[in-house]
């Protein structure tokens, strides 16, 4: 009796796991297929000013893990981090770019358009960390 019990348990667990994978697929899916795959609808477009002035005035969690679409003047790159700094008025914009991300031709002074996922920033010297970034317009 034990036995089946447990048997019965097992399968309505695997059952609502499969059923919960199914339905909250979404939450799971990785962020960088999130960035490259997002509706347009979903993606908050802000320049760094909009952001400086709008974290000014909410807590600093404010954007966080939403898809946002910066456009903005690399302040410096590194090819070897796939990193990058936007400039903005007061702090500055960190970025980390997706695996693959081609920065060649991205240099410093140039205005790019870049999309990832809004974190809070590591560092006080920043107002925004994005990741998983990629280039939509260089």
């Amino acid at each position: 009796m034990k036995f089946k019990n447990l048997i019965i348990v097992l399968l309505i667990v695997f059952v609502s796991s499969i059923l919960g994978i199914y339905f909250f697929k979404d939450k799971f899916r990785n962020e960088d297929d999130l960035v490259k795959n997002v509706n347009p609808a979903n993606i908050t477009y802000l320049t760094p000013a909009e952001i400086e002035d709008n974290l000014d005035s909410h807590d600093p969690d404010y954007y966080n893990n939403n898809i946002i679409q910066v456009i903005g003047e690399v302040k410096s790159i590194s090819v070897d981090s796939n990193s990058a700094v936007l400039k903005s008025e007061n702090n500055d914009i960190e970025v980390i770019f997706q695996k693959g991300e081609d920065l060649s031709n991205t240099e410093e002074g140039s205005f790019v358009s870049v999309r990832g996922v809004a974190k809070p920033p590591l560092s006080k010297s920043f107002i925004l960390r994005l990741t998983s970034s990629i280039i939509t317009v260089k």
